[in-house]
């Protein structure tokens, strides 16, 4: 049996492409505009021995709100944190 599978998903805001092969070898090209998820999902790939390749392409709409989440000094302004 074959444990692979191949989704693409458009939205209005988003369009991604996942290809996954649960019985890879840990191979990963990743591309989500989001350096940190970039990271996260290659280390998934890569320790958990399975091949993943996904694409996600980012509207208008969706720029603002990544781009906050992606920094989180934006979302989460420290210097009016009292401890």
């Amino acid at each position: 049996m074959d444990r692979r599978a191949k989704v693409n998903r458009k939205t209005s805001e988003v369009e991604v492409t996942v290809d996954i092969n649960l019985d890879g070898k840990g191979k990963f090209d990743i591309e989500t505009g989001i350096p940190f998820f970039n990271h996260m999902l290659s280390q998934f790939a890569k320790h958990g021995y399975f091949d993943l390749s996904l694409k996600a392409w980012k509207g208008a709409i969706l720029d603002k709100h990544v781009n906050s989440l992606s920094r989180p000094h934006a979302v989460f302004n420290v210097q009016t944190w009292h401890f």
